[in-house]
């Protein structure tokens, strides 16, 4: 069985990927303020140059900076070049004075109509940093985040004790991952210090007051690295999880007991094809875990790919068709495979770097992610909408 879901979430991610591909390249009419701000968030995020002004006229982006290597160039010419509706990239090796604080980081008229400039400030390390350093995985179902879905399970027994074969659901998660400290051990490397805080419920839209099922609290620490195009992430978290009362109340053979742990994890990261495709894996342990029968199968292994297709324009905002698949095996259930699928639009205004919104179709087929159902098998088709801050 788990060969044959791990075929059909295959070929519906190549079929998305290759759907998704072809979204069409669209014109708007500030296209060069949007390719100022967008790249100098790369400049600032990836490469953390020294003092540079970077100016853009007729979608041809003009940067100067001083003592930057070939193979730095390189680098950059590529980031850069990858920018949707970008013709150019230029260098101009000249003394640039710092800009003033408040002139820093903000897309402003060139002189002389040169287009539009922005000019950058590095810092040596920075205080509660906009983005974060390893990026959110798309369809890790459990990944913090704010979001929202409509879920419609089908096929197997969906609840503890009510024996539902089908039924309609919603999928609310509150969270983000928050940074704390970001510096720069060597050039073109950044650490970060951070925590990761969500709870994630289940509710039942079949009924009118819309019970609460199942609540999954998670929180914890967590240090990231990122040197170029490898990342990884290791963190400890902490997760329990409760029963709804009004659930318990309306299904009286369902058995609530005690669900809690604390998983050290660990996850690497490795962008491929300028940033086209992403592949991660890695894995943890339970450790403190109720119910104790837990205790001697505490082995998870997650892994995954994401592929994000040439942006588009709309308006001021970079459209980008995304398809991810998440993988994750557990040994509480024999090592069977755990499918996520997901697919869809992602939405960023490039002056809020790091910031967007996910519109995706999901597929889920494997044991419940809702903690106190994990011995279930699910199936589930639906839509949802996940922001990150």
């Amino acid at each position: 069985m788990a060969t044959k879901t791990g075929l059909f979430a295959a070929v519906v991610l190549t079929w998305a990927a290759s759907v998704l591909a072809a979204a069409p390249d669209t014109q708007y009419a500030d296209q060069d303020a949007f390719i100022a701000g967008y790249a100098s968030a790369v400049l600032e995020h990836d490469f953390h140059l020294e003092p540079t002004r970077l100016t853009v006229k007729d979608r041809v982006i003009q940067v100067e900076t001083q003592n930057l290597g070939a193979a730095e160039k390189a680098n950059i010419y590529k980031s850069l070049r990858s920018i949707a509706g970008v013709q150019d990239v230029e260098f101009v090796e000249e003394p640039v004075p710092a800009p003033a604080p408040h002139e820093a980081n903000r897309p402003t008229p060139a002189p002389d109509g040169a287009g539009v400039q922005t000019s950058l400030s590095p810092h040596p390390w920075t205080f509660l940093a906009p983005t974060n350093t390893f990026d959110p995985l798309l369809a890790d179902p459990r990944w913090p985040q704010f979001s929202a879905a409509y879920v419609r399970y089908t096929g197997r027994p969906q609840a503890n004790g009510g024996g539902q074969t089908d039924r309609d659901a919603g999928n609310v998660s509150f969270g983000e991952s928050l940074a704390l400290l970001q510096w720069s051990p060597e050039p073109k490397a950044t650490m970060e210090v951070g925590v990761q805080a969500a709870l994630f419920a289940d509710f039942d839209l079949d009924r009118s007051r819309v019970d609460l099922i199942n609540a999954d609290y998670f929180v914890g620490p967590d240090l990231e690295y990122r040197r170029g195009d490898f990342s990884a992430l290791l963190r400890i978290y902490h997760q329990s999880s409760h029963l709804g009362d009004n659930y318990l109340y309306n299904n009286p053979g369902a058995k609530h007991f005690e669900l809690t742990y604390e998983k050290p994890d660990l996850l690497v990261s490795y962008d491929l094809f300028h940033k086209t495709v992403r592949l991660y894996g890695g894995g943890g342990y339970l450790v403190d875990v109720e119910p104790k029968s837990l205790s001697d199968r505490p082995g998870v292994v997650e892994y995954g790919m994401e592929y994000y297709a040439p942006p588009f324009n709309l308006n001021a905002t970079a459209v980008t068709p995304v398809a991810a698949i998440d993988i994750q095996n557990r040994q509480e259930n024999n090592w069977s495979a755990d499918f996520s699928v997901r697919a869809g639009l992602q939405f960023q205004d490039p002056s809020t770097f790091g910031r967007r919104l996910d519109l995706l179709l999901e597929y889920y087929n494997g044991h419940s992610p809702n903690g106190q159902f994990y011995l279930q098998n699910i199936q589930s088709l639906g839509v949802g909408l996940h922001f990150f801050l």
